[in-house]
């Protein structure tokens, strides 16, 4: 087993990021906590490397039916969004 500290790698992580990425890092960590504590509060996240065909969606406090339901919701959401901006890109944060 490994000594493993969660801790001591974001901050290691954190010292390379430039401020505004780690505004993000910490926005997006915060958000994903309260879905620990509370529990009405869902998530899913979704990752894909550069030079991947694979993909993956992980999701918190959620079963199949809702991660369904918060897709269907972001698909509808980025057809409005692209639609009005002429399909540029943008960030949900």
């Amino acid at each position: 087993m490994k000594n493993y500290s969660l801790l001591g790698d974001i901050s290691k992580a954190m010292h390379s990021m430039s401020e505004g990425e780690r505004d993000h890092f910490s926005f997006l960590v915060t958000r994903l906590m309260r879905c620990y504590i509370q529990k009405d509060q869902k998530a899913a996240v979704f990752m894909r490397e550069d030079d991947s065909e694979t993909a993956t969606l992980t999701c918190v406090n959620a079963d199949e039916k809702e991660l369904h339901e918060m897709v269907y919701f972001v698909n509808e959401f980025m057809g409005v969004q692209t639609s009005t901006h002429n399909k540029s890109a943008m960030s949900l944060n």
